[in-house]
């Protein structure tokens, strides 16, 4: 789960200049994204085959968070090139 007032405190205040922000924005390792991919993606998988196989996933994924990772993930890595609204989630 997210903690939504960390976010919103980092964030600029609606309709306020942005620039500040992004002059001040930190890309991350391009290894520390490519692990989280791979906690994303592999935790996706540990919910899929719960569902699949009539189980109840792991205690600490909860399906949603999982799956909505996942597609930020693939967005951020730009999976096969699709755009936001294509963006698929296969495991």
């Amino acid at each position: 789960m997210c903690d939504t007032d960390r976010i919103i405190e980092a964030l600029p205040d609606l309709g306020s200049p942005t620039s500040e922000f992004i002059r001040d924005a930190n890309l991350r390792p391009e290894k520390e994204i490519e692990d989280e991919y791979e906690k994303i993606y592999h935790s996706h998988w540990k919910v899929r085959d719960a569902q699949l196989n009539g189980k109840t996933p792991p205690e600490n994924l909860n399906p949603s968070v999982v799956r909505e990772r996942h597609y930020g993930m693939n967005w951020i890595i730009g999976y096969c090139g699709q755009e936001w609204d294509e963006i698929s989630t296969d495991t």
